[in-house]
């Protein structure tokens, strides 16, 4: 199962570049249930 870091809550919010359409995708598919992944509290820690 993939590991979600915190760059990928992040660039969706703050770059406009070739990284972030794919971050975005990633998080959304997270959210359709089509793809399975975890983080961690650190993780979060990080993003805000």
């Amino acid at each position: 199962m993939p590991y979600i870091d915190s760059n990928v809550f992040i660039y969706p919010v703050i770059y406009k570049t070739e990284t972030q359409p794919k971050a975005k995708e990633i998080l959304l598919k997270i959210e359709k249930g089509e793809l399975k992944a975890y983080t961690s509290t650190l993780t979060w820690d990080e993003v805000t």
